[in-house]
This record gives C-alpha cells, sequence and structure tokens, in this order.
C-alpha cells in the first residue's frame, strides 16, 4: 500500500489524535510477525466461545469460514488489505468475547464501513433475501446464540462509531487490542527501513518477534 492511501486508509484516527506516527509499510511488516502467533493460535477460550455449536470445532469451521470468506479467515497480516466484504464475514462467523476493537477500526478505515458493517448484520439477522437467510443459518451453525451475539455487536458498532472504545484487558498485548495501538507500536518499535540490516541479522530478529512469548492467559 503507498504511503497516501494509507494515510488516507488511517485518516479517521489521526485527525482525532489516535495514531501519533503512521509506520512505514516495512515496520507494519515486522508488526504482523509479531502479531502473527495472537491471529494463528486459538485463544485460551475458544471452546467456550463455539460451545454447543454445531460447527464450532475449530477443525470443522475453519474449512467452512475459508470458503465463506473467500480465502480472507487467512488474511494474518495487519488487516489492511482485506477486502471490506471479507471483514464483515469475519465478524459474522468469528465469535468475539467483549468489544472487537481492532476488527471495528479496521472497518472505520472504509468511508462509511461501520455504517456497512450495520447494514450487513442486520440485513442476515431479518433475512432480508435468501441468500441473507442462508448466511443466517451458516453463522448460526457456528456461533452459538448467534441472535444474542449479533445484539452485542449492534451496540459495539455503535460506540466505535462514537470513537469509543474498551481498553485493552490486564491480560492482553495492549499494541495488539487496536489498530490505532498497533499502527503507533509499529511506528516506534522496529526500523522503519531493511536498508543496512545483514540478513542472517535480520533473519534472526524476525524469529525472535515471531516466537516472542505471549503473555498469560486469564485465571
Amino acid at each position: 500500500m503507498n504511503r497516501e492511501a494509507l494515510f488516507q486508509r488511517l485518516s479517521p484516527f489521526i485527525e482525532r489524535g489516535l495514531i501519533e506516527r503512521v509506520p512505514t509499510n516495512w515496520q507494519i511488516f515486522q508488526g504482523s510477525v509479531e502479531m502473527l502467533q495472537y491471529v494463528v493460535i486459538p485463544d485460551m477460550d475458544d471452546g467456550r466461545r463455539y460451545a454447543g455449536a454445531p460447527l464450532g470445532h475449530p477443525v470443522v469451521r475453519t474449512p467452512f469460514l475459508v470458503a465463506y470468506t473467500l480465502g480472507g479467515h487467512f488474511n494474518v497480516g495487519s488487516g489492511l488489505r482485506a477486502s471490506e466484504r471479507a471483514l464483515q464475514k469475519h465478524l459474522l462467523a468469528v465469535h468475539h468475547f467483549g468489544q472487537p476493537v481492532y476488527d471495528l477500526q479496521l472497518a472505520q478505515t472504509h468511508p462509511d464501513g461501520l455504517g456497512r458493517l450495520r447494514r450487513k448484520f442486520e440485513d442476515v439477522r431479518r433475512g432480508a433475501t435468501s441468500l441473507h437467510r442462508l448466511e443466517r443459518t451458516f453463522v448460526g451453525g457456528i456461533v452459538p446464540s448467534w441472535d444474542a451475539y449479533c445484539e452485542a455487536m449492534l451496540d459495539h458498532i455503535d460506540r466505535a462509531a462514537r470513537f469509543d472504545y474498551d481498553a485493552a484487558p490486564a491480560w492482553a498485548r495492549k499494541e495488539f487490542w487496536s489498530l490505532s495501538a498497533f499502527m503507533d507500536h509499529c511506528a516506534n518499535a522496529y526500523p522503519a527501513t531493511v536498508k543496512g540490516e545483514r540478513p542472517f541479522k535480520l533473519l534472526r530478529r524476525l524469529f525472535a518477534l515471531l516466537t516472542r512469548a505471549r503473555p498469560a492467559p486469564p485465571p
């Protein structure tokens, strides 16, 4: 993504002082490497979040999610290159406890992204078309009590539209809790360019980022 496009996408947060420095693409890549295990490895509460759902087991749901999002479920970088449609489907079918701040901020980088996300949830909930009814059946097979989840998500979306976000819990890496925090972290924590880095030293540093220990989960 070129610099101008990145500034444009992040402008809602830059204008409100939520992002102090915009990172380079190389810094975002390094941050994505460090964040990778948080995206790929299932959370400790994974079983509880999907308990009772026919398609809730990760081995079962993952292929369905990959197909549903047209491969977007495997987008494990910063999320800025994911399509808006894939992001909407991710939020529809991946159960989040609490406000999914990072994903909602990603939606905010698209003009009226939160408005379209809200309408998508509402259309699926009421089965506005035959396709929406099919989606409702599908996401209900993955997320238990999907109607209650939908109601909670609509509230989270409305709060995000006011730039009202949940703070990162004590057990979470605050750098990865929100897109705005992640952008500042990338801009301040990593070299801005690969120039001058020796290949072996660079690979060793990237491996250290990839394997950095996660904080202990909540009791």
